[in-house]
């Protein structure tokens, strides 16, 4: 198909979805090759549910029950089961708020962290690699792109899309 001609939207949500398809295939593939080698890791040994909760912890650095409900979309009874999971496998560690003691925070466990930080690094250097590939012009419009799908999906987050 040359540049010019109109693509339909069906064939845009199929170009979209195929090629999530297939960036989370590398991704995964790749963060699999950076797990590889290292023995006892703990992060294997959680389900894909539980790495995404640690994941958003490890995001936000500190949360509460509250938040890390929010954050997921589920509810606290249901984001408290999953920490009491997490806590007992010691991915997470909980700790009282010391301004408000009704409150419990919720941390990634230091030696999940470690584990946590040494693969997203060799993740970034994966990336970095990409985009030298792929050339500057070319990972503007991807972040172009990415930043406006950011965009709606904020919109629609806040009600208004």
């Amino acid at each position: 198909m040359t540049r010019n001609a109109r693509i339909s939207l069906n064939e845009q949500v199929a170009f979209i979805q195929e090629t999530e398809s297939r960036l989370f295939h590398r991704w995964r593939m790749l963060w699999e090759r950076s797990q590889s080698g290292r023995h006892n890791d703990p992060l294997k040994q959680l389900t894909s549910s539980q790495f995404h909760t640690v994941m958003v912890v490890h995001h936000e650095k500190e949360v509460t029950i509250s938040r890390l409900a929010e954050l997921q979309g589920v509810s606290k009874p249901s984001a408290s089961v999953k920490v009491e999971r997490l806590v007992a496998k010691g991915a997470l560690v909980r700790r009282l708020d010391a301004d408000d003691r009704r409150r419990t925070i919720i941390r990634v466990s230091p030696r999940y962290e470690a584990y946590l930080d040494e693969s997203i690094k060799s993740m970034r250097r994966h990336r970095t690699m990409l985009a030298q590939k792929i050339g500057p012009g070319a990972v503007r419009k991807w972040y172009d792109a990415m930043n406006r799908v950011r965009e709606v999906f904020e919109a629609e987050e806040d009600g208004a899309g």
